[in-house]
């Protein structure tokens, strides 16, 4: 699964713009714009998922959200979806569908990042698939070092050159926001969680590996064995 989303994500990696240092550059106007006709495709495969075309949006104290070690919420009293612009901006696509997801009622975090993959790719629009298949890289490959770092190892030196660099900067920027008030916020947002009746807390967006692999691992076995 884990090679399968390498491919994926090296595919749509050169599909989107990037800026002089090789990082993911495409316009936030154009993919929150993009974002409230997102769902379409998938809503056909997937009823369930049918929901109201809001856009998402930018969230004005973005900078106060990464110290809070938020990428974005959805705020049910007005439907929207809120996302954070200050982070690495190659994975605010992703983090869009993430939240469009609780938009139509998807309300655990596993299935969130699983739905987010799901409707990116149903779609098939570049940006959104490279932000979602790099999201379904970084659950898989995490999941993958820790049971086979050599295994994990020889994926990560497949992906291209541009996908590293996002990788390397996202772990930058977040890597400055390990403070005590992170600290805290994990510790409430756990207990946020845990009183929806998510027991794992914040180890539930782990689960996302497993609704991967059980939906897209025929697709990947055929694709691997061929390659």
């Amino acid at each position: 699964m884990t090679r399968y989303f390498t491919n994926l994500v090296n595919l749509y990696g050169e599909q989107v713009s990037r800026d002089e240092n090789g990082l993911f550059d495409e316009a936030a106007s154009a993919y929150f714009s993009y974002s409230a006709q997102l769902y379409t495709a998938v809503e056909q495969a997937f009823p369930c998922l049918t929901g109201d075309a809001i856009a998402a949006k930018p969230f004005f104290f973005s900078r106060f959200m990464s110290y809070a070690n938020f990428t974005g919420f959805f705020f049910p009293f007005t439907a929207e979806a809120n996302i954070n612009i200050d982070s690495p901006a190659c994975l605010a696509p992703a983090t869009i569908a993430h939240e469009l997801a609780h938009q139509r009622g998807v309300a655990q975090e596993d299935e969130a990042n699983f739905v987010a993959v799901l409707a990116s790719l149903t779609d098939g629009d570049s940006v959104y698939c490279y932000s979602a298949c790099l999201l379904a890289y970084i659950h898989l490959g995490n999941a993958l070092c820790e049971a086979d770092y050599d295994a994990w190892l020889e994926n990560y030196q497949r992906l291209s050159d541009g996908v590293r660099a996002d990788l390397a900067n996202n772990n930058a920027y977040w890597a400055q926001f390990e403070t005590a008030v992170s600290t805290v916020s994990d510790a409430v947002y756990t207990g946020f969680l845990q009183s929806y009746g998510q027991t794992l807390g914040l180890q539930t967006y782990g689960k996302c590996v497993d609704l991967l692999v059980a939906y897209y691992y025929d697709t990947a076995a055929e694709q691997i064995t061929a390659d």
